[in-house]
């Protein structure tokens, strides 16, 4: 019984990356923050919506302070 694994890399081409534009600036008033090539959003970190990550389960009771 032999000890070895044969392994090769997958065939085919790597998929390009998506780009959304060159030199964008956010599109809030007043804000002059460089946005990547690579970023869909149209806002910077710090004035993009906040996007809660979808929960499963059951929520548990509020506290009220």
């Amino acid at each position: 019984m032999s000890t070895h694994l044969n392994a090769s890399k997958p065939a085919g081409r790597r998929r390009k990356l998506r780009t959304y534009g060159e030199a964008r600036v956010c599109s809030k008033d007043g804000c002059s923050i460089r946005l990547s090539k690579y970023n869909r959003n149209t806002e910077c970190h710090a004035h993009a919506p906040r996007r809660f990550p979808r929960t499963r389960g059951v929520l548990g009771e509020q506290v009220t302070g």
